[in-house]
């Protein structure tokens, strides 16, 4: 019987992760907090950095919702641009 490498039986194991995960955002109809479109499959890659974020609304930790990673930062890019111009 052929032994399977630690690191491949890490990559089969995040690769079923994420097909499960990706099954239950589309199940339950999930959708970016700001831009409300649905997380696909190619925002969870195999490799590097996913795409997807957890947003506290309110800065409250008990209200969290899902976002993308660009929506998030846009929305906190504006969020400081307010504070700025209520400074000035």
């Amino acid at each position: 019987m052929r032994r399977i490498s630690k690191s491949y039986r890490t990559f089969l194991f995040k690769k079923r992760m994420i097909n499960i995960i990706h099954l239950l955002l589309n199940d339950a109809d999930t959708r970016c907090y700001f831009c409300e479109k649905h997380f696909l499959k190619s925002d969870f890659p195999l490799q590097g950095k996913d795409t997807v974020e957890i947003h506290h609304i309110s800065y409250d930790p008990e209200v969290l919702v899902l976002a993308h990673r660009t929506c998030h930062k846009k929305h906190h890019r504006e969020e400081r641009k307010k504070k700025i111009d209520i400074i000035l």
